[in-house]
C-alpha cells in the first residue's frame, strides 16, 4: 500500500470505510510460494500479502484481493512444483487455453485441479484476505463449458464453507 493508502486506513475508517482491495492489472506475478500460490500482488511490492493482511487488520480494516483461483501464474507454471498435498505437477492441471500470456487456466476435469483451486483460496485466507474478487468467470465457462465452470464454483464454495452449489 502506498503512503496515501495507509493514511486512508486511519483517516477514513471512522466514515465507514473498512476495506482496502487490490484490483486488476496482474502483470508482475513472480512472487510465489513452493506450491505456486501468490505471496505478493506484484513482485515489485516490498511486503507480501500476509504483511498487508496483518497490517490492515491491525488498523481495523479488511483486505480484499483481485485474483481468480482458476488461474496459474506463469511463474508457477515454469516452477512446476507439485500441487500442495499431491504428487501432481502444476502443469498437469493446466488446460488447453490461456487467459493471457502470463496466466494459464486450469482444467477442472484434470486430476489435481480441485486441490489447486482449494489450495489457492486457503492460501489467500491464511494471508488475511477476506474478500476475493474473482473476475472473468464467463471467459472460463465459454472456453471450458458450463459443467467445468459449475464444478469450479462448487470447489470455491466448499473451501469457503459459505454455500453448497
Amino acid at each position: 500500500l502506498s503512503r496515501r493508502q495507509r493514511q486512508m486506513c486511519i483517516r477514513d475508517r471512522p466514515y465507514g470505510y473498512d476495506m482496502a482491495a487490490t484490483d486488476g492489472w496482474l502483470f508482475n506475478l513472480n512472487s510465489i510460494d513452493q506450491y505456486g500460490y501468490l505471496t505478493k500482488y506484484d513482485s515489485s511490492w516490498t511486503y507480501g500479502l500476509k504483511y498487508w493482511g496483518d497490517y490492515l487488520k491491525s488498523k481495523g480494516m479488511r483486505f480484499g484481493f483481485y485474483f481468480n483461483p482458476l488461474w496459474v501464474p506463469k511463474a508457477a507454471y515454469v516452477q512446476n512444483n507439485n500441487i500442495k498435498g499431491t504428487s501432481i505437477p502444476i502443469t498437469d492441471v493446466v488446460g488447453t487455453t490461456k487467459f493471457e500470456d502470463h496466466l494459464y487456466w486450469i482444467d477442472t476435469d484434470k486430476p489435481g485441479a480441485e486441490q489447486w483451486v482449494k489450495g489457492c483460496i486457503r492460501t489467500m485466507i491464511d494471508q488475511g484476505i477476506e474478500l476475493l474478487k474473482i473476475d472473468f468467470l464467463g471467459y472460463y465457462e465459454r472456453d471450458y463449458g458450463t459443467n467445468r465452470y459449475i464444478k469450479a464454483l462448487k470447489w470455491m464454495a466448499e473451501e469457503l464453507s459459505l454455500i453448497h452449489i
